[in-house]
Order: structure tokens, then sequence, then C-alpha cells
């Protein structure tokens, strides 16, 4: 639970929360051994793996509670498979792990958005990042031979986030605060 004030106000009240897919234990293990390596190599901030289901507005009654427990009630989990490492130019999204793509993962992602109080265009585009920051193009070869990539995840939590309005750097993945966690979901 987050804190709340004697009104019943979230204390402190980010601007958004992030509702995240969060792998088991085994495959987090395996997933921050990569993101430990990059964030030494390129001086970048550490987070935990996940896969971002919907991120939106926090409204004012928001209650990421009874949201995540609502969306993820009946919900098994993912074992994904990994189809390789992706570079992009997004600070968020600089490298990260292209995963399969089953459909109950957009429907899950749509559990979220409908329940949200100020629904948004949020457009999933389903990935584990590996680090927040760049990668410069003449590195990517170099760094892409040099990880070793699991197979597959498995992702059997969920998270609501609470973050900034903008994740433009290291000072604001350290706002980033866990505010619920739902886990033991089961594993298909």
């Amino acid at each position: 639970r987050h804190p709340r004030d004697s009104q019943g106000e979230l204390v402190g009240r980010p601007l958004r929360v992030a509702y995240w897919l969060v792998p088991c234990e085994k495959s987090s293990s395996q997933l921050l051994a990569l993101i430990d390596q990059l964030a030494k190599q390129f001086n970048a901030p550490r987070f935990h793996p996940h896969i971002t289901l919907y991120a939106g507005d926090f409204g004012a009654n928001e209650q990421p509670e009874l949201i995540v427990d609502s969306a993820a009630r009946n919900c098994a989990g993912f074992t994904l498979a990994v189809q390789g490492l992706g570079f992009g130019s997004d600070y968020t999204k600089s490298c990260f792990l292209k995963v399969s793509r089953p459909p109950n993962l957009f429907d899950l992602t749509e559990r979220f958005r409908r329940l949200s109080q100020h629904p948004g265009d949020y457009s999933p585009d389903p990935h584990i990042s590996l680090l927040y920051g760049q990668v410069p193009e003449s590195l990517r070869a170099e760094v892409e031979a040099r990880l070793t990539l699991p197979t597959e995840v498995s992702l059997n939590q969920v998270w609501a986030v609470s973050l900034p309005a903008f994740v433009r750097g290291k000072a604001d993945i350290e706002r980033w605060r866990k505010v619920v966690e739902q886990a033991g979901i089961k594993l298909e």
C-alpha cells in the first residue's frame, strides 16, 4: 500500500502510474545480471526488469490496488520467448530484449487501460529493457556479442509503479516507487 494522509489522499501523489509485468525470481536474477553488466559499462542506472503493460495519468481517486486486483484476477503468468536483442534511441529503450507477443498479453494491457480513471491512448510495445541510456551505434555489435541472452523469460508478478511525468535520466528513475505488488500469478 502507498502512504495516504488523514483524508485518504496519496502523500506525494505521483503524476503517472505504470503497471508492470515482472519476471519470476529466476528470470529476474538472469535479467538483473545483464542490467548490472550494462549499467557498469555505460555508467547507467539500475532498475528492475519488467514489461510495461500500461502507463497513464494518475487520477485523483485512482486506486492502483483495486486496479491490479481486478485486471490481474484469473490471469495466468507468461513465459515469453526471447527473440533477440534490440537497440533504440529512446532513453528507456536503448538496449532491450525482443520478446514474443501473445494476444492475451495485449488483452491484459487493455484491462489496465479500461480500469484506469483517465484511460489514455497507450500503445503497448512489449519488450524488456536492459539499459536506460544510450549505446553508440559503433558499440552495438560488441554489446550484442558480449551478452548471453536467456531463451525465454517467465513473468508472474504485476506491480503498480508511480513515476514522474517524464523519464529522462537517473534522477527520474530514482523517483520510481512500487505502490502495489501482486505476486504469484500462475504460470501456464
